[in-house]
């Protein structure tokens, strides 16, 4: 590859253009004189040469440099499909980019943006196949899978839902009950049990046979083994066997899907999982790609006795093509049960939704989480009165077995 130099730059002289050292009239020739011929050819032809004349000399191939106009849009665009597979959008920041010194300083921008090394995760995995290691992540020790480009790599870097995990735990206290459903490696689980104390619970549910493992290994190694119990099923409207799909997403585990056709991957309804009645579960987490709406159809008993705030996620297309229903039928299941729903603005909770705004919202458009807020008490007590607890702000060392 030739090299990239500076127009106006000394160039060594080994790539100086060698017609500097001719005469000035073999220069002329060689400058481009259609009739003239060089040194060699005049001695092919008969022509004898001038006696000064230099000897020929190899044609040098023209030096690419670099440009030192503005980039154009179009040029932003060509680099942003390039690096994205799409043009430059909403979210990209084109009058940052278009005063940039030239297209090799903006391409440099958009490599170095966290929106690019957050999407190259999703196609250059840390690990080219499973690979579980232990991390220190949110004061605890996680473990995470390095072939996950989503979940595992926001936990490296402390970042996986920040704002959604400190609205739950915003709800939570001592002696508290949480239920998470579609808990993955357990990023809920785990702050939540820290959270509630020994005299609370967290009830985790993951199909995962191996995610689920190293969720129970990561429990274990806080020392929380005693207030968290971990169903390793999926949950539905009955009792059935289904299959784990892989989403479109090769790097992100988390993005599996259940169908019910008779897999290996058992089903059940939640109200036939054994978790106490003597207390109120007044938080829950549900996460389950699309597959939402058939597990409320399993849990009737549950939210009649517990009616829990419920943080979860519409996912409008994938709703659509796991169960062949409608997003907006998921939020009449929580206005029939005594909810109002409301967006979930940062860690805060947003105003109220219609089911209109759910039906505005374009099919192919990305996840959001909703928080749903009860409206009338279910049939259990709630948590007990339980003095506090100072809990550590690391977990404690795992033990040797």
């Amino acid at each position: 590859m030739l090299p990239i130099l500076d127009v106006n730059a000394a160039q060594p002289a080994s790539l100086r253009p060698m017609h500097d050292d001719l005469s000035a009239d073999a220069a002329s020739a060689l400058a481009g004189r259609a009739d003239t011929h060089g040194p060699a050819d005049m001695a092919g032809s008969g022509v004898a040469a001038p006696a000064d004349a230099a000897p020929a000399q190899p044609e040098i191939p023209e030096v690419p440099v670099i440009s030192f106009a503005a980039p154009t849009r179009r040029q932003l665009d060509t680099v942003h499909f390039a690096l994205f597979g799409w043009p430059t959008d909403h979210l990209t920041p084109v009058d940052d980019l278009l005063a940039s010194l030239n297209i090799v300083d903006a391409t440099r921008k958009l490599l170095n943006s966290t929106r690019f090394r957050w999407d190259a995760r999703t196609s250059v995995p840390l690990w080219p196949e499973d690979k579980w290691v232990c991390a220190d992540a949110y004061g605890l020790r996680i473990w995470v899978n390095l072939r996950d480009g989503h979940v595992s790599w926001g936990v490296l870097h402390e970042t996986w839902e920040n704002s959604e995990v400190a609205f739950l735990l915003s709800h939570l206290k001592p002696g508290d009950r949480v239920l998470d459903v579609g808990a993955n490696i357990g990023v809920y689980t785990l702050q939540a049990a820290r959270a509630v104390g020994p005299c609370g619970h967290v009830y985790c549910i993951e199909p995962r046979p191996d995610t689920c493992r190293m969720l129970t290994r990561s429990i274990k190694d806080n020392g929380f083994a005693d207030r968290c119990t971990v169903f390793n099923v999926a949950l539905g409207s009955d009792e059935a066997s289904g299959s784990l799909n892989t989403g479109h997403d090769l790097l992100n585990p988390g993005s599996t899907f259940i169908t019910q056709d008779g897999g290996d991957v058992r089903i059940r309804p939640l109200d036939s999982l054994s978790i106490p009645d003597d207390r109120r579960v007044g938080m829950l987490k549900m996460d389950i790609e699309g597959f939402e709406p058939i597990m409320m159809d399993g849990a009737k008993a549950f939210f009649a006795k517990h009616m829990p705030v419920v943080l979860t996620e519409i996912f409008p297309r994938a709703i659509r093509l796991v169960t062949g229903r409608a997003a907006t039928e998921y939020f009449d299941q929580f206005i029939t049960l005594g909810y109002t729903v409301h967006r979930l603005e940062g860690d805060q909770l947003g105003d109220p939704m219609a089911r209109a705004d759910i039906t505005a919202i374009p099919d192919e458009s990305e996840p959001f989480n909703i928080v749903c807020m009860p409206q009338r008490a279910g049939t259990l007590p709630e948590t007990a009165a339980v003095r506090n607890w100072p809990y550590p702000s690391h977990a404690p060392e795992p033990d040797d077995a």
